[in-house]
């Protein structure tokens, strides 16, 4: 049996050992909420088969290669890269609007620089958004 892909297959069996963990770990302490216990057993088992999962595309040369091509393909790059854009924009105007709401709520100052540090940081991102997207229109 050989390892075809060494980082995928200790990170499985690293989530397998969480798994394992998380399963004996409920059958051993006593509950007092019956249906916790089923929901940390459950949840135990899903973690455990995707660790399992992953060794097992470690092992596997056709699926270890269709792994790096897929990770290595420059669309799936750029859909990743835009997907965290979003994802840190929607954050940041979040954290915006909870230190509003603190300043608001509680008058206390240091709220007000969050919420100025956050909205620049949003400012700056719809900036370079902007810039970039006509920087590549005008190399079209």
């Amino acid at each position: 049996m050989k390892i075809y892909d060494k980082k995928r297959f200790w990170s499985g069996l690293g989530i397998l050992a969480i798994g394992i963990l998380f399963f004996f770990y409920d059958l051993s302490s006593p509950s007092a909420n019956g249906f916790q216990a089923k929901w940390n057993l459950i949840l135990g088992l899903i973690v455990m088969a995707f660790g399992i999962a992953d060794s097992a595309r470690a092992l596997s040369r056709k699926k270890t290669r269709e792994a790096r091509i897929e990770q290595m393909d420059e669309r799936n790059q750029l859909v990743r890269l835009a997907k965290t854009l979003d994802i840190m924009q929607v954050l940041l105007f979040v954290v915006m609007v909870a230190s509003l709401v603190g300043l608001k709520k509680t008058g206390y100052l240091p709220f007000a620089g969050m919420a100025l540090a956050a909205g620049l940081f949003v400012v700056l991102v719809i900036f370079i958004e902007l810039f970039v997207g006509m920087y590549y229109e005008k190399k079209k």
